[in-house]
């Protein structure tokens, strides 16, 4: 009877000792489980930031190179306009000039015929 008592609580203590490790076991599972689901989303988190900076960067460096495009062809457009006004200039200069000369000459001749 005695030995009956003993395995008893042997299997008792075993059981309670099961039961505990399958505790441990399940809480330990569901640590992890946490702990995995946590990483995910810092590294989810981390990524879409170091996405969206990198993104950021890269357009910020394609809008500045068509941006310093755009200037230079703009800068190309005002400087052939200038070159134009000035050539325009020039050249209404020199025909106002022949014109004042026509002008002087005719103004000579009625003197001179008078």
């Amino acid at each position: 009877r005695l030995f009956v008592e003993e395995d008893a609580k042997r299997a008792e203590m075993l059981k309670e000792v099961q039961e505990k490790a399958e505790r441990i076991l399940k809480e330990a599972q569901e640590e992890a489980e946490e702990i995995r689901k946590r990483a995910y989303e810092e590294g989810r988190e981390a990524g879409f930031t170091s996405g969206y900076e990198e993104g950021i960067k890269e357009a910020y460096q394609t809008q500045e190179e068509k941006l310093k495009e755009e200037i230079f062809t703009w800068q190309k457009e005002l400087k052939t306009i200038a070159d134009d006004m000035k050539y325009a200039k020039a050249l209404s200069m020199e025909q106002y000039m022949d014109d004042l000369k026509a002008v002087t000459i005719t103004i000579a001749e009625k003197i001179i015929q008078t």
